[in-house]
């Protein structure tokens, strides 16, 4: 089940516009119209683009994505595993980049192997949502454990 919203990730919604050249001007020159379209984009601070949606819907949008977007690790608070700040250094010292661990996992040990879920990233290094899902798109990755996890931080062990 998706975390609530927090305040470290914020969603601005941006009126979609266009350019068109506009009639000469006395000195010869064209300036450029521009004017809002019917639709918009909503941009997370931590890199989530919506594709173009109905400017008219933006509102009820941005609180479904609110409800169902994860927050990334990062900040001082708790996670199913425990302090996020502790959890995110586990997470860093064995490899793995806690801004691509959603907030709620999952994470496990498995054996001498550290299983997680990963945001996934686009072409232009920003996480993306999943067409089909509608939530944010992820994959389940493994890398080998190097260290083991402090007292503070309770992930699954499946040894």
């Amino acid at each position: 089940m998706p975390q609530p919203w927090t305040p470290d990730h914020e969603l601005h919604a941006f009126a979609r516009t266009e350019s068109r050249p506009g009639p000469p001007e006395e000195d010869g020159g064209q300036w450029m119209e521009r004017r809002q379209t019917g639709q918009a984009l909503i941009v997370c601070e931590c890199g989530y683009t919506s594709g173009l949606i109905d400017r008219a819907t933006v509102r009820e949008t941005m609180a479904e994505l609110a409800a169902e977007h994860p927050p990334a690790l990062g900040a001082d608070s708790e996670t199913p595993y425990g302090p996020r700040a502790a959890v995110a250094a586990w997470l860093l010292v064995n490899g793995v980049n806690p801004d691509d661990v959603p907030l709620e996992g999952p994470i496990s040990v498995d054996g001498q192997h550290i299983r997680y879920a990963a945001l996934l990233r686009n072409e232009a290094g920003r996480h993306y949502r999943d067409e089909r899902t509608g939530r944010s798109a992820r994959e389940e990755r493994v890398t080998p454990l190097t260290v083991e996890p402090p007292a503070n931080v309770q992930v699954k062990a499946t040894r």
